[in-house]
């Protein structure tokens, strides 16, 4: 088994006990689990408010949806992994998004991945990333990235119809967006900014049609 952390994580004392558990448990391929962020002091009310950083949990023993794939926290059976050639593909070295790709792949194999809810890692907030700009730039990458996945066919059968569909859904999504966050500002700008966010995930899903990608890694 080849566990992978970011670099910037710290373990819980139970965690590696935790996660091969869970892969023993569900006999699964792969096991993904949560990550606690922990913001700095320095931090805008509104961006602690509005839990951004934080990354949606299931309950364990649930197959991870393809959507919804990280590589921070993970555990992976060592000859599923070799079987990939790379395993990452290098295309994606300077924009991210090779972790997605490779479980992406992985799971179109036919390997099951499963979220185990009790391997919890800690990952601190550096408070350069703590910030409109950084959140802005982050959103629009993910939604480069889930339309690059989307277009190779990472989510399902790509035809004519649906590359044109999926650019006038993020065109439909910019718009409804936009009025949400006005909308909601009286309520609090950390949900006019949840919404702000989605625009630019939506509009980094359009970009792609342009073929430009932000290189965040460059």
């Amino acid at each position: 088994m080849v566990g992978v952390l970011d670099d910037d994580e710290r373990i819980s004392p139970d965690w590696l006990a935790q996660i091969l558990d869970a892969g023993t448990r569900y006999q699964a391929d792969g096991v993904l689990g949560p990550f606690t962020p922990i913001l700095p002091d320095s931090a805008s009310t509104w961006i602690k408010k509005g839990h951004f950083y934080d990354w949606y949990r299931m309950p364990s023993g649930t197959p991870v949806p393809v959507t919804a794939f990280r590589f921070g926290n993970v555990l992976l059976r060592g000859s599923v992994l070799r079987s990939e050639s790379g395993p990452f593909d290098p295309i994606y070295g300077t924009t991210g998004g090779e972790d997605g790709d490779l479980l992406c792949r992985l799971a179109l194999k036919g390997a099951k991945l499963v979220w185990s809810d009790e391997a919890v890692v800690i990952e601190p907030i550096e408070a350069k990333r703590a910030n409109a700009r950084w959140l802005w730039l982050r959103a629009l990458r993910g939604g480069q990235d889930f339309a690059t996945h989307t277009l190779k066919g990472r989510y399902g059968e790509v035809g004519v119809f649906r590359k044109w569909a999926f650019a006038v859904k993020a065109l439909l999504q910019v718009m409804a967006a936009a009025v949400l966050a006005i909308v909601l500002l009286p309520l609090g700008v950390h949900r006019a900014m949840y919404w702000v966010f989605k625009i630019s995930a939506n509009i980094g899903k359009l970009s792609k049609y342009l073929g430009w990608h932000y290189k965040e890694y460059a």
